[in-house]
């Protein structure tokens, strides 16, 4: 008896022909390459790129650039982890003597107004489904009154171990924001009602060779809200990549993912990150 193996290995990518883009898989079969339209995206007549990234890859970039290479519809759920622009370059003076600098870097300055408005309206058009957006207290009201058309409630992710308050003269900030926005109806999975508070609590992520972001947020609170917001083979869009949790979170959850961070020494990190 003769046994033939058949040894084959696939690649998703979204293609343009004239102005409408597919999902298009190309499946290598015994050295052969065939090509399958998966699903029919829309149209993008803004676009001149005739490929558009591959998929489970996290780019170097400009979000606001990257998303304009998108068509219409076709990320099924977006997270979003944005500066908060609460840097500053003021020293903080504490009883060891070391003065403090809350700076995470220069990317965490600017103005949040006209940072947002370059890219959170080609955020909402390349959204079929669900984003969750990681903020600040401080802008909800900005962000709900803005695209209320959207959005649909906040979540408060409690940190159980914040970092200290060094001049003692407040609450120590133990709370980070997450806002929920919905443009189409038909892809959301409603937990065990214990699970469906708009409230998470876990600890800041300090694990050692899995932590290297000044702001990295911990893979439960990605997990939680990818059960929610995804399903398998959904296609995750990763908006400020950073370190590179929701792609690693998609990854291992049978998500597709598309990262999209512009610090390049962050982008080497992460992508050595998904190899583990």
């Amino acid at each position: 008896f003769v046994f033939h193996l058949r040894h084959y290995t696939t690649k998703m990518f979204i293609r343009k022909k004239g102005n409408r883009f597919y999902l298009v898989e190309n499946r290598r079969v015994n050295g052969k390459v065939r090509q399958k339209v998966i699903q029919y995206l829309g149209v993008n007549p803004n676009s001149k790129d005739e490929y558009l990234p591959k998929f489970n890859v996290i780019y170097s970039c400009k979000v606001e650039e990257f998303l304009k290479k998108l068509p219409d519809n076709s990320c099924d759920c977006i997270i979003a982890d944005p500066p908060y622009f609460v840097s500053c370059k003021r020293e903080f003076s504490v009883k060891n003597g070391k003065n403090k600098i809350r700076d995470f870097g220069d990317w965490d300055y600017g103005d949040y107004k006209t940072f947002f408005d370059r890219w959170m309206y080609e955020c909402f058009r390349v959204l079929k489904h669900n984003l969750f957006l990681f903020t600040r207290d401080t802008l909800t009201q900005y962000f709900s009154e803005k695209f209320n058309k959207y959005y649909k409630c906040s979540i408060t992710w409690h940190k159980s171990n914040p970092l200290p308050h060094f001049l003692k003269n407040n609450f120590i900030s133990s709370c980070e924001t997450i806002l929920f926005f919905q443009k189409q109806e038909g892809l959301f999975n409603f937990l065990s009602h214990n699970e469906m508070h708009n409230f998470i609590e876990t600890p800041i992520e300090q694990r050692k060779g899995i932590r290297f972001h000044p702001t990295q947020k911990h893979e439960k609170v990605i997990e939680w809200l990818m059960k929610i917001g995804s399903n398998k083979n959904s296609l995750v869009l990763d908006l400020f990549s950073g370190s590179g949790t929701t792609s690693r979170v998609a990854k291992k959850m049978q998500r597709h993912f598309i990262g999209v961070e512009q610090d390049v020494k962050f982008v080497r990190k992460a992508r050595k990150s998904l190899c583990k």
